[in-house]
Parts: structure tokens; C-alpha cells; sequence
């Protein structure tokens, strides 16, 4: 982008923008249909069980393919099969030899097509993989020295889980009295119904993978957009228009294209009045959940020594960790093996973090959030919608992580230590 002139610069910005936003509504399709796929499945469900019971089966199942149908995945599991060994000696010396016999040089490659594919946080904001690859650097680090485990293991463990509760599921349902009465009523020598559900559990899983693979192509090209938006900024910069970078969010995409072309569409006192009004935006308390008219400032959603915090059980299983509270995810690299994960939210680029954490707690997120569809396919036990975790729960505290009942234990004696 720095080579370009101004004119060729905005053109492909502007066809950047016009791809997003027809990527947008794509995306959006692509959730309505996973939503429509999850439900009716799981609906199929509750005419046999109740309601939670049937949400519980539907999580287990549809744990399809997702993060590993991902090109960032694919470049992970390339890094980790040349550092485990896996691949053979001939196969390793035509890797090599590609990259000129250089080692470091396979492992740099790899990593760069997992920073550029993993995309950006969103269009404006936050640090993409690409511009700060220290985190992504980490994530692999800890793979190759062998303190974070496999996740191809963990990946392939997750699906056979996912076959055998299908299995476990079909014997649920055959030892239910309903089930085996409409069975007899109506004469059915083959049980047509397992093969309705399995049918509905593969719609779902794929509808679910396709929706992510949407998502991550959006945030992809988002991160592209970013790397525009940055080079405007920096001209903007030299022109002495604005005085950091960072500035740039102060202007509409149409300023700052009339302010490449040297037009001055927003006076220095109108882009100080706006500098004052965002700084007075981050510096406000978070909005209550609910509010009738003026919005005051939001309470505390739990006491800072509450024992047990409740959500969504997003994910099965539980584990006993370390609580790492990330507020972006550029400060992935505190992130141990083995660590819980407590973030506000997240999406696609966070997947490498999924790779080396044990559990997921997240302020926000339902059942088809990216957290909860790549939780369940890692096999990590995860809390959706956590009312102030990352405000209650101590960065370093012991935790404990129930995603099969939805609640994340405290140590008290530990957290007092």
C-alpha cells in the first residue's frame, strides 16, 4: 500500500469495502442457516427429553470440523507435524529443500500464513496477527517445546467423542418409553428417526463449520481494510493533518479520502472538539444491561468474593486451571498451557489461544458463538455468558470450570494466598 498513489490507494480500498460488504451478507445468511440447523435438531430432540437435557445432546453432537477446516488451523498443524517429527525424512528434506535447506525459514513460512489467516479482531480496532506476531510467535513456541499439548490429538479425540455420543445418544433415546411406544404403534420395523437425527446433526455441524468459515473470511478481509486504513493514517500523519496515527478514527471514510486529495473537509477546532468527546467515551463506565431512559452508571453484576459464577453451559467436561483474564487479545502471551481462558468475548483470530488453553470463561456468547463452536470441537470445557467474570474473577486465581453445568468455582483460600 505504501507504493501506491492516492487514487489507486482509494480504488482499492473501495473495492476492499464493497467485497466486505457483500462478505457481510453472506455471513449473515450463513448464521441464519446455522441458527435454523441447530434448532430444528435440537427441537427434534426435545420431543423425547426435556428441553435442557436436549440442549446438552445437541452441543455433544454437532461438535463438528471447524477451526481445523480453517486455512490458520491448517498452517498450525503444518508447524506441528515438521516440530513433532511426524512427517518422514523424505517429505521433511523436500520441505527444506524448498526453502533453500533453511530450517528457521520453514517455521518463519508457516507462521506467516497463520498470522495473515487467522484476520483481524474487527475493521477498525485491535492489533491483528500480522502487525503483532509475538503473540502467534508464543503460541508456537509452546507447541514445538512440547508444554502445550497436541492439537491434532485433541482435535481427533474431540470428533471420536463426537461419533461415540451419537452412539451414546441412539441408546438414550431407544430406553425412553415414548420412543419405543410410537415405535410399536406404528409398526416400524426400521427406526427411521436415528437416521432423521443423524441427518439433522451433519446438517448442523456443516452449517455450523460454514457459518465460522464466513466469519473468518469477513475478519479477513477486515484486516486488509485495516492495512489501508493504517496507510492513510500515516500520510495523514506526514501531511500533518492529524498527529498520531490513531487519530484517523476521528474522521468518516469520506474525510479521510478528501483529505488524501488534499481537500481540508474537517477544521483543526472541529477534529480537537471530536478528540475530546472520544477520550470522554473510553473514560465512561460500561452501560447497565437494562435502563429506562437516561442510562446511569452500570452496577456490578456479582460481588468481588462471590464463590460460584453462573452462565451458559457452552461446552461439556470440567477442568481445574489458572485464571488468565485477557482483555485483547494481543495479550495472549501471558497465556500458559493449561490455563483458563477468562475474556469479555471473542472471535476467529483467538483460535490460536484455543490451542494451548484448558477452559473457556466468557462474559458474552450463546450457543452458536464462535467460543462455543470451537470449544466443543477442542473437547475444552467452557462458561458462556458469565455476568462480570473478567471484573470478578483475579488474574492468576485457581478455578474450576464446569461447562456440563454451566458454573466456574472459585478456591477462596487460594485466591486469599
Amino acid at each position: 500500500p505504501a507504493e501506491l498513489p492516492v487514487d489507486r490507494l482509494l480504488t482499492y480500498w473501495t473495492r476492499i469495502r464493497s467485497i466486505a460488504w457483500r462478505a457481510y451478507a453472506a455471513e449473515i445468511s450463513a448464521s441464519a442457516g446455522a441458527a435454523a440447523g441447530y434448532r430444528a435438531f435440537e427441537s427434534a430432540l426435545e420431543r423425547w427429553m426435556d428441553p435442557e437435557e436436549a440442549s446438552w445432546w445437541a452441543q455433544r453432537v454437532t461438535a463438528g470440523p471447524v477451526a481445523a477446516r480453517q486455512p490458520g488451523c491448517s498452517c498450525v498443524a503444518e508447524f506441528w507435524d515438521l516440530y513433532a517429527g511426524r512427517v518422514s525424512e523424505e517429505a521433511l528434506r523436500e520441505t527444506l529443500e524448498g526453502h533453500g535447506g533453511d530450517r528457521a525459514a520453514v517455521v518463519t513460512t508457516a507462521m506467516n500464513r497463520a498470522s495473515r489467516h487467522f484476520g483481524s479482531r474487527s475493521l477498525y480496532g485491535g492489533v491483528t496477527w500480522d502487525e503483532d506476531r509475538a503473540v502467534v510467535i508464543e503460541c508456537f513456541q509452546a507447541l514445538a517445546e512440547g508444554v502445550a499439548p497436541d492439537p491434532l490429538v485433541r482435535l481427533d479425540h474431540a470428533h471420536r467423542e463426537r461419533r461415540e455420543a451419537f452412539n451414546d445418544l441412539k441408546k438414550r433415546l431407544r430406553g425412553n418409553w415414548r420412543w419405543r411406544l410410537t415405535r410399536i404403534v406404528t409398526g416400524q420395523l426400521v427406526d427411521l428417526r436415528t437416521r432423521i437425527l443423524d441427518r439433522l446433526a451433519a446438517d448442523a455441524a456443516e452449517l455450523l463449520a460454514l457459518r465460522e468459515e464466513a466469519k473468518a473470511a469477513l475478519l479477513t478481509l477486515g484486516g486488509e481494510e485495516r492495512r489501508l486504513i493504517l496507510e492513510a493514517a500515516h500520510r495523514l500523519v506526514a501531511s500533518g493533518h492529524i498527529q498520531v496515527p490513531e487519530d484517523i478514527e476521528l474522521f468518516t471514510h469520506h474525510e479521510v479520502e478528501a483529505t488524501l486529495q488534499g481537500h481540508e473537509p474537517v477544521p483543526p477546532i472541529e477534529l480537537e472538539r471530536r478528540r475530546a468527546a472520544h477520550r470522554q467515551a473510553l473514560a465512561g463506565a460500561p452501560l447497565p444491561e437494562f435502563f429506562r431512559g437516561r442510562p446511569g452508571v452500570a452496577e456490578a453484576d456479582l460481588p468481588a468474593d462471590a464463590e460460584v459464577l453462573e452462565g451458559w453451559a457452552a461446552s461439556p467436561g470440567s477442568v481445574r486451571g489458572t485464571a488468565r483474564v485477557l482483555a485483547k487479545v494481543a495479550d495472549g502471551g501471558a497465556l500458559e498451557p493449561g490455563d483458563i481462558l477468562v475474556a469479555r468475548s471473542t472471535d476467529p483470530s483467538w483460535t490460536p489461544l484455543f490451542m494451548i488453553a484448558g477452559g473457556v470463561v466468557l462474559e458474552e456468547g450463546g450457543p452458536l458463538s464462535h467460543a462455543a463452536i470451537v470449544a466443543r470441537e477442542f473437547g475444552l470445557p467452557a462458561v458462556l455468558k458469565v455476568r462480570g467474570a473478567t471484573q470478578v474473577i483475579t488474574d492468576g486465581e485457581q478455578i474450576t470450570v464446569n461447562g456440563t453445568s454451566g458454573t466456574v468455582a472459585r478456591t477462596m483460600r487460594e485466591r486469599v494466598r
